[in-house]
């Protein structure tokens, strides 16, 4: 019983925290890729909207999924940032 409940209270603040506004995530995006020098401009602000709805798509899918089948799927700020630093690396290696 304790561990159901304990489950369930760790599992409603997580997603209370996971949950960012479109703002911050557009915010943390510009913020990675302003140092990027081989990418124009209106490129990087496209490039930005993009990491915005790629993470808000994955975590209505996430959602999705877990309604469906009960599985869950945690989209967190550290998935966020290591996506986003991720693409961000391929402007400077590609």
């Amino acid at each position: 019983m304790h561990s159901s409940l304990a489950r369930m209270i760790f599992s409603d603040s997580l997603n209370r925290f996971l949950d960012w506004p479109e703002d911050a995530l557009s915010e943390v995006a510009v913020k990675l890729m302003e140092k990027e020098e081989n990418v124009k401009g209106d490129v990087k602000a496209n490039v930005c909207k993009l990491f915005v709805i790629i993470h808000k798509s994955v975590a209505d899918m996430s959602q999705l999924m877990y309604n469906q089948v009960k599985r869950k799927n945690y989209v967190t700020p550290t998935s966020y940032l290591e996506f986003a630093k991720g693409y961000s690396h391929r402007f400077l290696v590609g």
